[in-house]
């Protein structure tokens, strides 16, 4: 039962990850692997550092969080959302034709939006009474996994020129904001 929940915190964690790294894979010409580990070790390190943080602050810091997360991650998903709409109606003919580089700053703003919730989970964590070292190399593992074959997913998916995935990875991104703030 331990390991069951061990797991379930990973996964649960990670599944955001893998959404926003397909959003990020869909407009590059062509997959690099060098992308894949980078989205990884980022969402990784960001979901590590969030839940460890939690763990250390949950008695301090939950007070004034857990009020503030939801809010936080809709403005940081809608804002990278909309700008994804606003490049990619910039662009002329097809903007998934076009290989675009992601930028540091924007990685890390979608590191700390997607590990906010790492964060409220590291503070009800000494209340789950499972090791604290499994879980992190889950949340880590399953963080990085997600990441990385997100990339793969979303530039297989932008080489197959569909001219509106670029408007759908910024709604989706913009979903994903709304639903961070009403659930």
């Amino acid at each position: 039962m331990v390991i069951f929940r061990i797991v379930v915190i990973g996964f649960a964690l990670a599944v955001d990850s893998l959404l926003i790294s397909i959003t990020l894979g869909v407009c590059q010409k062509k997959y690099r692997i060098q992308n894949s580990i980078g989205a990884g070790s980022n969402f990784g390190f960001f979901q590590v550092f969030f839940f460890i943080a939690g763990s250390f602050f949950n008695i301090w810091a939950q007070s004034y969080i857990v009020n503030m997360e939801r809010w936080i991650s809709f403005g940081i998903l809608l804002f990278i959302g909309i700008k994804m709409i606003v490049d990619a109606r910039k662009e002329s003919i097809n903007p998934c034709l076009k290989d675009r580089k992601v930028s540091i700053i924007t990685y890390f703003l979608l590191g700390i939006a997607t590990s906010i919730d790492a964060f409220a989970v590291g503070f009800t964590f000494h209340t789950h009474q499972i090791p604290f070292l499994p879980t992190f190399l889950s949340v880590f593992s399953f963080s990085f996994l997600f990441g990385f074959i997100g990339i793969w997913i979303g530039c297989f998916l932008g080489t197959k020129n569909i001219p509106i995935l670029p408007y759908i990875s910024g709604v989706l991104l913009c979903l994903l904001g709304v639903f961070a703030l009403v659930i």
